[in-house]
């Protein structure tokens, strides 16, 4: 009787958690990457109690391990953030490396750095080693491979952006989607302190006074909610400030279409998708110079790129774009042609799939 081959698969390991790490990995699955390459993809964490997390963590590693004991695996793939991400992932790859299976961490985590040097010398020698043994460190901006090869330069690091398939509509088009008056100003995110929301608040305050144009902005995402409709009402702003509640899908879609201007004055982060969301749809952004964002962002090109905290910077930019139309069509359309030469599926995929190609065991067993 004739052998049946047996396909090699990849493992992929990723929260199930809202976040800009489970859009990139429904991206990998909407844009094909799962069926190329049969990726089994396997939860190992997600919101909710400790409880519920464990048991999550607990399920994900007796799945991983009847993979790894019992199927023909040829790569995993390991979507890591910083702290408790960091820590658990590091059992799978650890279970991977003990079967002969290559890996690639793939970090994600806007706070590396930081958590990096928060931890006691055995710590900092771990995170060494745990970079250090990987097949391949995968990183989303040149400032981040940066970091890790300062840290870790024995690890072999690869520069893989973040990237989105743009909306299947003209550029044209997209740029004129927004007919209102008022200067609608979108940001999507965690609410809290880190994304910068909070010094969004305080620029309006700002431009409230003084701005001759309507605005209004609007937040969506989840987090310290209760702070932010605090703040709202404490400094009567609510006819400058809407709170959307956790938006994705079609809904977020639909506010990415609509608004005239994307915000997101984070303190850090890698390569954030809402960011590439935005400028996928032809909207002039304002963002720090922290992370990949100033390899994104081409400030006065695509949009204005500002220090982290800095109010006064905030509402500058925000007052330039409220008041110029023109410029907000400039930098839009620029924002749409930077995702489609370097930040489409088109650019990056490709990128993935000699990645894998090169990385993972495709040999015969």
């Amino acid at each position: 009787m004739k052998k049946i081959e047996i396909e090699p698969i990849v493992i992929m390991l990723c929260t199930a958690g809202r976040g800009g790490m489970r859009t990139v990995v429904e991206s990998y699955k909407h844009d094909g990457l799962f069926e190329k390459w049969n990726i089994q993809l396997v939860h190992t964490h997600d919101e909710g109690s400790v409880l519920k997390r464990f048991n999550i963590f607990i399920q994900a590693l007796v799945k991983f391990m009847y993979l790894i004991l019992f199927k023909k695996v040829a790569l995993i793939h390991n979507h890591s953030a910083m702290r408790g991400s960091f820590w658990r992932k590091n059992v799978f790859s650890t279970l991977a490396r003990m079967r002969g299976i290559p890996v690639i961490l793939h970090l994600h985590g806007s706070e590396m750095e930081k958590f990096y040097y928060s931890q006691v010398p055995w710590g900092k020698n771990k995170i060494i080693s745990i970079l250090n043994k990987a097949d391949v460190v995968m990183v989303l901006s040149k400032s981040w491979e940066k970091f890790v090869l300062k840290i870790a330069p024995d690890a072999t690091v690869k520069i893989v952006y973040n990237y989105v398939t743009p909306p299947k509509i003209t550029l044209q088009k997209a740029l004129q989607e927004s007919k209102n008056d008022t200067v609608n100003i979108l940001f999507l995110g965690l609410i809290g302190k880190r994304k910068g929301v909070y010094d969004l608040i305080d620029a309006v305050k700002k431009i409230k006074v003084v701005c001759d144009r309507r605005f209004k902005v609007l937040i969506g995402g989840n987090g310290e909610v209760e702070e932010l409709q605090n703040l709202i009402v404490e400094n009567d702003l609510q006819e400058q400030v809407v709170y959307l509640g956790w938006v994705s899908g079609e809904e977020k879609e639909s506010y990415l279409r609509s608004c005239d201007i994307y915000i997101l004055p984070s303190y850090n982060e890698g390569l954030p998708m809402s960011l590439l969301e935005a400028m996928s749809w032809g909207k002039p952004v304002i963002s720090t110079r922290v992370g990949g964002i100033p390899e994104l962002i081409r400030d006065n090109q695509d949009g204005m790129i500002v220090d982290a905290g800095n109010v006064e910077q905030i509402s500058s930019s925000l007052m330039e774009l409220i008041e110029s139309k023109e410029k907000r069509r400039q930098f839009g359309q620029n924002s749409r042609e930077r995702i489609e030469e370097k930040f489409s599926d088109k650019v990056v995929l490709p990128q993935i799939d000699a990645l894998y190609q090169h990385t993972g065991n495709w040999r015969k067993k």
